[in-house]
């Protein structure tokens, strides 16, 4: 893999109207001082101020900067938006960070050189934040249980500046609030995962949008760290996980009843256990059979994704770069300028 491939930069915005121009100018500044192709992909998350037409603007005040920019419907959550900004890079190295210019874009190309290097996932590690503890700490109590569940090794789950070869990361399936556990995913179909220090600045402009704090945020991840746990370790077998319960229920069931049958336990008692346990192993094994159907039939499907977007900018400068010119062919399909048909 070579930069020369092309970088494809994915920001989630959300009502970030203030830090539009400064952040452009950063990327732009950045990214054509190290590297020779890259574009900027911009998801506005149903932004309610003026993010959207600044970043039309933009072209403007910088003419040679390949931006597109997606705009959804609604606010679907920072995790619709990286998935939306995801399927449709075409560089073959991915970053990606927040709108808010709490990450460093002079951090990309260090991250970029230790992917080209050797990983396959690198992870941006804000060592000193510039947070209080109410932020901070449920940080890193969740990079903690979410090591001990998938067997990452990061310090901080939470920083969304991370780079990945497009291969790893293009095509994942994310939902709810999974966009903090990508690396896990990865590792999860045996990408190396590294990780390394990057700089973290206050926020200067307007509050944050799709952040939470403290246990709030922590057990709204919940849900989505168990579903993580039994899909790191059974993804695409879902029959794995369920048939042992279901086999577990049913041994238990035959071994309720050879042992009220030597106890000489009530037989009302043990009867009515056992039907239950035989019950509970037929309904996880036949749960096991549909969610394994619909899993392969899933894998087999053309992963169209849910209709997001309202319209789309793409900048002249993005269009020389990427737009396939006639007879030239690309890895991956780009989309139409200009609103989607409902």
């Amino acid at each position: 893999m070579s930069v020369t491939d092309g970088i494809s930069v994915v920001i989630p915005m959300l009502d970030e109207q203030d830090n539009v121009a400064p952040l452009l100018d950063e990327l732009h500044s950045t990214m054509n001082e190290h590297f020779e192709k890259y574009e900027l992909i911009i998801v506005d998350d149903g932004s309610s101020d003026s993010t959207y037409a600044q970043l039309q603007s933009s072209q403007d005040s910088l003419p040679d900067l390949p931006l597109r920019v997606l705009r959804h419907r609604d606010s679907f959550g920072q995790t619709a938006a990286l998935a939306t900004g995801l399927s449709v890079v075409q560089g073959h190295v991915v970053v990606t960070l927040d709108g808010d210019l709490q990450n460093d874009p002079a951090d990309i190309p260090a991250l970029v050189e230790r992917l080209v290097e050797s990983a396959d996932v690198v992870c941006g590690w804000r060592r000193h934040r510039q947070e209080g503890p109410i932020r901070s700490i449920p940080s890193r109590l969740a990079a903690w249980v979410i090591g001990r569940l998938t067997g990452l090794d990061i310090h901080d789950v939470g920083c969304t500046l991370r780079a990945y070869r497009r291969e790893i990361v293009a095509d994942l399936d994310l939902w709810g609030e999974m966009h903090r556990f990508i690396p896990a995913l990865c590792l999860a179909v045996g990408a190396r995962v590294a990780e390394m220090e990057v700089r973290h600045r206050p926020r200067t402009q307007g509050a944050t949008k799709y952040g939470r704090t403290g246990l709030r945020r922590l057990f709204r991840v919940i849900p989505d760290l168990v579903t993580l746990s039994v899909v790191s370790r059974y993804r695409g077998r879902p029959i794995r996980v369920y048939g042992w319960w279901g086999v577990g229920a049913l041994v238990a069931a035959v071994l309720t009843a050879a042992t009220a049958g030597f106890a000489g336990a009530e037989t009302g008692i043990a009867v009515g256990l056992c039907l239950c346990l035989l019950y509970a192993g037929v309904v996880l094994i036949g749960i096991g059979a549909g969610a394994e159907l619909s899993a392969r039939a899933y894998a087999a499907a053309t992963g169209a994704r849910p209709g997001y977007v309202r319209e789309e900018y793409r900048s002249a400068a993005w269009s020389r770069l990427w737009e396939p010119q006639p007879g030239e062919q690309t890895g991956r399909a780009g989309g139409t300028a200009g609103p989607e048909a409902s």
